[in-house]
C-alpha cells in the first residue's frame, strides 16, 4: 500500500466520520483545501444512495 492510498483513506474515513476539513489537514499536512476536499467529495457520494441497505 501506498503513503497516497494511505492518506486517502485516512482522510475519507475522517469524513465519514464528520471531521472537520480543518483538522483532517492538520493530520495529512494538506497545504491546499481543495485537494484535502476532492476525497471528501469522495466519502459523500454514497450518502443516501438509492441501494443503501441493499448489502
Amino acid at each position: 500500500m501506498s503513503a497516497h492510498s494511505l492518506r486517502a483513506g485516512f482522510v475519507t474515513s475522517a469524513a465519514e466520520k464528520r471531521a472537520s476539513i480543518s483538522r483532517i489537514m492538520e493530520v495529512t499536512r494538506h497545504e491546499i483545501r481543495g485537494t484535502a476536499e476532492t476525497y471528501v467529495r469522495r466519502a459523500d457520494r454514497f450518502k443516501d444512495h438509492a441501494g443503501d441497505g441493499f448489502m
